[in-house]
């Protein structure tokens, strides 16, 4: 046999046991296996998707914040908030309306409303509640302390026809002055409100009995 056959029978011999070589490669690999740098890529990826959710939400905090400091700042100059404050102050004072409530009524309801106002909008996240509490909180506690009587009777006259209907008048102030009364966050429910970036709301039925208990 010449060295040439010899050498086309190795050949063929190789070549033919590299299938077989290859067969039980692919049989051995592991799906599920990843290199190394698979896993730096995974956490990068996490990790920038963390950045990302943590940037959302302080950006959504400055706006908060930016937005009650706009409110403030425009209430602080201006003439008839300032001139319904100094003429309930009396009444809030001593916790009572006077019976007629009389001519007072006005800037009662003017104050009620910007409150109603504000505290929808920490409701739904548009302002911020500590900046606000930080500023207002006492004015606004007392004043649905002396108002409920009032809240009631206009609810009462509402020409609303269900009773959830008639409920919603001033809901949000009373919602807001129960938070910062006796119904105040839990640490776990900050932590909860910190990033769903609004306050977690109580049932209608709560805000009700509240204030018909009193």
């Amino acid at each position: 046999m010449s060295w040439s056959s010899v050498a086309s029978l190795l050949v063929a011999n190789i070549a033919g046991q590299i299938p077989k070589s290859n067969e039980m490669q692919v049989k051995n690999v592991d799906p599920f296996a990843m290199e190394p740098s698979d896993y730096v890529l995974i956490a990068a990826v996490i990790l920038a998707t963390i950045g990302w959710i943590i940037t959302v939400i302080i950006n959504r905090s400055l706006s908060r914040k930016q937005h009650t400091f706009n409110a403030l700042l425009e209430m602080s100059f201006h003439d008839k908030l300032e001139s319904c404050i100094a003429n309930l102050s009396p009444h809030l004072r001593s916790g009572k309306l006077p019976s007629p409530i009389g001519p007072i009524e006005k800037d009662l309801k003017l104050l009620l409303n910007h409150y109603e106002f504000l505290a929808a909008a920490i409701r739904n996240g548009i302002v911020n509640e500590k900046l606000l509490a930080d500023s207002d909180k006492p004015l606004v506690v007392r004043l649905v302390e002396t108002s409920k009587i009032y809240i009631k009777s206009e609810r009462s006259k509402s020409v609303r026809k269900t009773e959830d209907e008639k409920n919603k008048m001033y809901e949000h102030i009373v919602w807001l002055f129960r938070r910062w009364t006796d119904a105040q966050p839990c640490p776990p429910q900050k932590l909860i409100e910190f990033f769903w970036g609004r306050p977690i709301f109580p049932t209608k039925s709560s805000i009700r009995l509240h204030l018909n208990r009193n």
